[in-house]
C-alpha cells in the first residue's frame, strides 16, 4: 500500500531495533489490558464491538507513532502485511500473556516484523536525511473529527488513537523523560484537536501531536506529571 502523503516525515531512527534503545521508564497511555483485549476479541465482553473498535484504534495509533519515531527506517512496519495480521500478533501476546497490556506486546511484534523482512529491507535502507514519510495506518482525519462531535463512543476511538500514538512518541521519540504529555487527560486531548484541527480539516488526526506536546510544554499545569 502506498504511504500516506501527508504523513508526517519519519524522524532520523537508529537503524536497529535494539531494547536498550528505549526509555526507562516512560508513559503508557490507557493501553489496553491483555485480558480485556481478548474478551472484546472473542465476543466475551459487554459492548465487545465497541470495546475492540477502540482498542483497535489505540494500536494503530501506536504503529502510526512508531513508523514516524521508532528505529525502523522504513517508516513502515508493517510492510504489505494486512492489519489483521498485527491484531493476530496481539492476540497470541495476549493469550501467553493475560496480565500485561497491549503496550507490551507493541516491541516484540515489532521486533517480528522487522526481522522478517531484515533481508530484503538491509539492502534499500533510505538514508536519514532523505524524505522518507511515515505510514499513517491511523487515518482519521480532523474531518472526521469534526462531524462526529456528538458521537461519545467515535470521539473517544480518536482519542484512543492519539493516546496509542504519544505513547509510541514517549517511548521511542526524542523526549529524554519518556513523558511528553503528562498524565492521561481525555479533556486536554479533545481540547487541542479542536483547536489544531479547527484549521487543517483534511490533516491526519495524529499530526496532532507535536501541538499537544508544545502545548504541555509550555503550560505545565496542564499536563502534571505525578510519579
Amino acid at each position: 500500500p502506498a504511504l500516506q502523503a501527508s504523513a508526517p516525515r519519519v524522524l532520523t531512527p537508529a537503524p536497529v531495533l535494539r531494547e536498550d534503545g528505549s526509555k526507562q521508564p516512560y508513559r503508557g497511555h490507557s493501553p489496553p489490558v491483555c485480558e480485556d483485549w481478548r474478551a472484546a476479541r472473542s465476543g466475551a465482553a459487554e459492548e465487545s464491538t465497541i470495546r475492540f473498535g477502540i482498542y483497535r484504534m489505540w494500536v494503530l495509533g501506536y504503529i502510526t507513532g512508531f513508523n514516524i519515531v521508532g528505529p525502523d527506517q522504513t517508516g513502515n512496519l508493517l510492510g504489505d502485511a494486512p492489519v489483521e495480521e498485527l491484531y493476530s500478533a496481539v492476540d497470541g501476546y495476549c493469550s501467553r500473556n493475560p496480565s500485561h497490556t497491549v503496550e507490551d506486546s507493541m516491541y516484540p511484534i515489532a521486533a517480528a516484523f522487522i526481522r522478517r523482512r531484515q533481508g530484503a529491507a538491509a539492502a534499500n535502507i533510505p538514508s536519514p536525511g532523505s524524505s522518507r514519510r511515515a505510514r499513517a495506518v491511523a487515518t482519521s482525519t480532523c474531518q472526521d473529527w469534526a462531524q462526529d462531535r456528538s458521537n461519545a463512543i467515535i470521539r473517544l476511538a480518536d482519542v484512543s488513537t492519539v493516546r496509542g500514538n504519544v505513547t509510541a512518541y514517549n517511548r521511542w521519540g526524542p523526549d529524554p523523560t519518556g513523558d511528553a504529555v503528562g498524565t492521561n487527560d481525555q479533556a486536554l486531548i479533545e481540547e487541542q484537536l479542536d483547536r489544531w484541527c479547527g484549521e487543517r480539516p483534511s490533516a491526519l488526526l495524529v499530526g496532532v501531536i507535536p501541538s499537544l506536546i508544545d502545548h504541555v510544554a509550555a503550560e505545565p499545569p496542564a499536563g502534571p506529571r505525578p510519579p
